[in-house]
C-alpha cells in the first residue's frame, strides 16, 4: 500500500495507512497558520459553533434569552460536553480568569451569560445587557 504522506497535497488528508488525517511530508513545515494544531482548520474552536448559533439566536430574536438541552447544545457543537459540565460552576463565568476559558468565550462574546441547571441538562443563555 503506497503511503499517503508520499503524494503532493495542500492539506490533511485521511491516510489508510494510518487510519487518521496525516500531512504530506513536503507540507510539514510549510503548513498555513489555519491548520495549526492546537486550533484547528481556521482556529476554529469546539465551541464557535455555539457561539454563532446564539449570535444568530440574538438577531433574530428579541426574547430575553434561550434555553437549551446539554442534548442540543451537542448538536450544535458537534461533539459530547465534558464531565464538567455536570457541575453549574462549569458554565459561569466569575471572574476575569474564567472569562478567558474557550467554552465560555463562545457565549461571552456573543453577548450572553449561562445559567446551568445541570441536574435537568439546561442551560439558560440570557442576554447581556450592551454598553
Amino acid at each position: 500500500m503506497r503511503h499517503l504522506l508520499d503524494t503532493n497535497h495542500d492539506g490533511p488528508r485521511f491516510c489508510p495507512y494510518h487510519g487518521r488525517c496525516c500531512w504530506p511530508r513536503d507540507a510539514l513545515a510549510t503548513r498555513p497558520a489555519r491548520y495549526a494544531l492546537r486550533g484547528g482548520y481556521g482556529g476554529i474552536g469546539k465551541y464557535d459553533a455555539l457561539g454563532t448559533f446564539l449570535r444568530r439566536w440574538r438577531r433574530r430574536n428579541d426574547a430575553e434569552g434561550v434555553e437549551l438541552r446539554f442534548a442540543h447544545i451537542e448538536d450544535i457543537i458537534g461533539g459530547l460536553l465534558p464531565r464538567g459540565a455536570a457541575e453549574p460552576e462549569w458554565w459561569c463565568a466569575n471572574g476575569r480568569a474564567d472569562a478567558h476559558a474557550p467554552h465560555r468565550r463562545a457565549w461571552l462574546d456573543a453577548g450572553f451569560e449561562a445559567i446551568a441547571e445541570p441536574k435537568a441538562e439546561t442551560v439558560y443563555f440570557r442576554k447581556r445587557p450592551t454598553p
